[in-house]
């Protein structure tokens, strides 16, 4: 697909929701549109005003505002599409270092809380299409490999280092191979030189002298080189010595500590994999069936009983937790539950103490003093800037919603818990629908918590977007008033409109209240004004004075 194509599907599936022209059910008009203004601004370099005034049969409907959203969503795309390659790279890299340490030991069993990089994992970054995205496959990777970077690190650095050596080795080893060449053609030589003449000898000689003072020099060559690189190689040693000295940072993930315990074994019992769950999240539907486990989870559990985890209770704790991380970290679930919470989310607003004393109904939060579950998608404007300048002022709090309604049930958290069931009536099938329940309870509360702040952060992006528009579009219009044209005074008087030295403005400004003065003001030709009058009877009849 061609990458304008694609930009400018991605533009309109995700301003469709915002611009009511969008809306329309010419789409692929619209679609074609954004494609024209796209390739106007990348292939032909065409600047944004240029193309709203004079190229406006090929971006119609869409006016100039428009055309700079798509200018600033194309350099977002741009910046994306750097760090999408670095993740790539990022990912390759990991793969290389797995593969090379399962190839230490062949004969070795692979362990249980290992998760090998398939290629689908790599090939799925080509599919992201915003910063939102992006972060849900970091949160992804590091949640799975981020333990190993630091290992990864010191592998890639190893195979540099053995790498320069091996290069050095074989220059070294190339160049003596052609002294030697060298020397024996010389020896060869040698002995055919004594039946010529005394001159050629001579000449011979110089040759030969050329010849040793060149195999000199790159023998001196390749020496100084080898040293350089050692020199180089112990000071980076050094560095690296320093460096492994200094106490780092410990930082250990949730999940590591989980993974310690010993409970890998236990958590695959839960019956689908995070991917697996992250499709029926998607399409609302349960693709893959379930793989029940006969035994009874208690039982189960005992065998995985540990340090860390005494008791089977403890066991089936941890395995919840273990399974809500890997599901809140599956960029599937967290791109469908971002979709549908951004969509039916709704604000509550309440005033503080000190809110209910100061908003009155001249107060600027009087219209929203009080809001109960209105829909974030009805805010209009700068209303969201107003709510956040209100927080700042402690007069109002605003919470956004935890639940929100889901396809089947009036909480989106019970359609996923029937994602992760099975619809059977034994204890023990009750018993590890109780626990996946609870996995997938966790996984939707950390998610939501990571949603609101997005949510709020978007919202609070859109309003002062709409205010840096609103305030452009005002000075737009002051701007555009075309100079004051004061008439043509070519048939008058030359004494009476001599306009050689410019016009003379004067301007009156009144309320209709006698019981203000008005006031009156003369701009010259440099715009500054020259002089002001206050008249305090100007709105009085002749006859009153």
């Amino acid at each position: 697909m061609d990458i304008c194509s694609r930009i400018s599907q991605t533009i309109h599936f995700q301003s469709a929701r915002k611009e009511a022209h969008f809306k329309s059910a010419r789409d692929l008009k619209t679609i074609q549109r954004i494609y024209n203004s796209l390739d106007l601004i990348r292939n032909s370099t065409c600047e944004v005003p240029f193309i709203a005034f004079y190229r406006k049969e090929e971006v119609h409907p869409l006016t100039i505002h428009d055309l700079w959203k798509i200018y600033k969503f194309d350099e977002k795309w741009c910046q994306l599409k750097g760090r999408k390659s670095n993740f790539s790279s990022l990912y390759k890299k990991m793969v290389e270092y797995q593969t090379a340490t399962i190839m230490k030991d062949m004969d070795a069993p692979l362990p249980e809380d290992v998760r090998i990089i398939k290629e689908e994992d790599v090939t799925k970054i080509d599919s992201i299409e915003s910063y939102e995205e992006f972060n849900d496959f970091y949160k992804h990777f590091l949640l799975y490999y981020g333990k190993d970077q630091e290992s990864m690190k010191e592998y890639f650095k190893a195979k540099t280092k053995k790498n320069k050596i091996k290069r050095i080795v074989t220059k070294t080893i190339k160049v003596m191979r052609k002294v030697k060449r060298k020397k024996k053609k010389k020896a060869n030589i040698g002995d055919e030189d004594g039946e010529e003449s005394e001159k050629e000898k001579n000449d011979d000689a110089e040759d030969e002298e050329e010849e040793e003072e060149e195999e000199e020099e790159a023998e001196e060559e390749v020496e100084t080189e080898v040293e350089t690189e050692e020199e180089v190689e112990v000071e980076e040693e050094g560095e690296i010595d320093e460096a492994e000295n200094l106490k780092k940072p410990i930082r250990r993930h949730e999940y590591e500590l989980l993974k310690k315990a010993g409970i890998v074994g236990f958590v695959k019992k839960f019956g689908l994999t995070p991917e697996q769950f992250g499709e029926h999240v998607r399409d609302r539907y349960p693709r893959y069936e379930v793989e029940q486990f006969p035994e009874d989870p208690i039982k189960e559990a005992e065998n995985y009983v540990s340090k860390m985890c005494s008791t089977p209770e403890r066991v089936m704790e941890a395995a919840v937790r273990m399974v809500g991380w890997q599901l809140s970290c599956e960029p599937l679930v967290r791109k469908s539950l971002r979709e549908e919470y951004f969509e039916k989310s709704c604000i509550t607003i309440r005033p503080t103490p000190k809110g209910v004393k100061t908003i009155d109904e001249h107060h600027y939060l009087y219209s929203m003093k009080y809001l109960s579950d209105k829909p974030v998608c009805e805010l209009q404007g700068d209303q969201f800037l107003k709510i956040k300048a209100g927080v700042e002022e402690k007069v109002i709090t605003f919470s956004l919603s935890d639940s929100f309604k889901g396809l089947n049930n009036p909480n989106f958290l019970d359609d996923m818990k029937q994602y992760y069931n099975i619809d059977e009536f034994s204890q023990v099938v009750q018993d590890w629908n109780e626990l996946r329940g609870r996995s997938v309870e966790f996984a939707y509360n950390r998610v939501l918590a990571d949603l609101k702040r997005e949510l709020s952060q978007r919202l609070l992006t859109e309003a002062k977007e709409h205010v840096l528009e609103k305030s452009c579009s005002k000075l737009y219009n002051w701007l555009k008033v075309a100079p004051y044209y004061p008439g043509d005074f070519a048939d008058e008087d030359e004494d009476d409109w001599d306009t050689s030295k410019g016009f003379r403005v004067f301007s009156i400004a009144y309320v209709p209240d006698r019981s203000q003065a008005a006031f009156g003001c003369c701009v010259d030709i440099e715009g500054e004004c020259s002089e002001i009058i206050r008249m305090e009877h100007l709105l009085e009849k002749a006859k009153c004075l």
